[in-house]
């Protein structure tokens, strides 16, 4: 199913490029990492084109944790007018439903039973984050390091065919999400000789697993040849596995191959941000790309906002881990 989606998000990034090229350069992220995975989730899930730009400020109060008393009211006021919106596009779906995913939830029955007002929020709300935010970072960071490794980008330039392998390398070289959501130990368990108690905080995380030495040869070099191991914890593992990670794997693909294709010259202004909970890892929007041979010029409210306060505070909580794999309970910190 995913596949079928190739060429429409194809037609998105080269007209996300068409509009930048006769400039000579562009912002990396905001003209096109953030529109591509955007314009796809929004046209699957069906939001009309002149609101889809509301949906990055909505996003992201979900998922940046809020420090102060005014970062939280601002998330508060943000996550009420969204999810008032979306209680208007559930209504308007039921009037005129189309082709689109929403439509589908909210016609959906199972023995007689419909999704509440509450669970197409929730639903519709991890759809949208995880259907563009990370992507944007994984696009992003992608092309970050190649232009920062032009021996790579250039044997990418050559053979496009180890685009698919080379995804799984440059989510392992810098993915997107540093580390996992807050976990709790559900029993003790020994781990290296570290014992990590029933109820202990565990946060993974994911970018110190992806450069471990024990796993990969010379793990902070970026090799797209085909002797790298790639199975990485970009997408996490188990019950916890991105189910979002075969659109995320075809925009990547795509996005890379459309931007190559063009051939960037160079990389001006880049930086690195990481998210105020430590939690997403992605090059500024500021970073731009230099293109050669051009001058350069309700009760749904109630429940996602208790849901997104929630995920804030545990972000918040545990925002600074410096290993891999660290635990925190009443006996104080310790590494597992």
């Amino acid at each position: 199913m995913i596949e079928r989606l190739r060429p429409r998000i194809q037609e998105i990034a080269d007209e996300l490029i068409d509009r930048v090229s006769a400039a000579g350069e562009m912002e990396l992220v905001s003209a096109f990492a953030f529109p591509l995975p955007m314009t796809v989730i929004a046209e699957l899930l069906g939001v009309p084109v002149a609101d889809r730009d509301r949906f990055r400020e909505w996003s992201t109060a979900m998922v940046r944790p809020a420090l102060t008393a005014d970062e939280a009211d601002r998330a508060d006021a943000l996550l009420t007018a969204f999810v008032d919106y979306l209680l208007a596009l559930f209504a308007e779906r039921r009037e005129k439903p189309g082709e689109d995913l929403i439509s589908a939830l909210v016609a959906v029955e199972d023995g007689g039973d419909t999704l509440s007002e509450e669970e197409l929020s929730s639903m519709v709300a991890v759809l949208i984050v995880a259907g563009h935010e990370t992507t944007v970072s994984l696009i992003g960071n992608a092309m970050l390091a190649l232009l920062t490794h032009p021996e790579q980008r250039s044997e990418l330039e050559r053979d496009p065919s180890l685009l698919p392998r080379s995804v799984e390398e440059l989510i392992r070289f810098d993915g997107p999400v540093e580390r996992t959501l807050n976990r709790w130990a559900a029993a003790d368990v020994e781990l290296r000789g570290q014992t990590i108690r029933r109820g202990e905080l565990v946060i993974v995380v994911l970018g110190a697993a992806d450069r471990d030495p024990e796993r990969f040869e010379d793990p902070d070099a970026l090799v797209l040849a085909a002797e790298r191991e790639t199975r990485h914890l970009g997408f996490g593992r188990g019950p916890h596995f991105c189910l979002g990670a075969p659109l995320a794997r075809l925009e990547a693909e795509i996005a890379l191959r459309h931007a190559l294709r063009r051939r960037p010259a160079s990389a001006s202004r880049s930086r690195r941000r990481t998210s105020a909970g430590g939690l997403c890892r992605s090059s500024a929007a500021s970073s731009r790309c230099r293109l050669p041979g051009t001058p350069s010029g309700a009760a749904g409210r109630a429940h996602l906002r208790r849901d997104a306060s929630r995920r804030r505070r545990r972000s918040a909580r545990g925002r600074a881990a410096p290993s891999s794999c660290r635990r925190r309970g009443r006996r104080g910190t310790g590494r597992a």
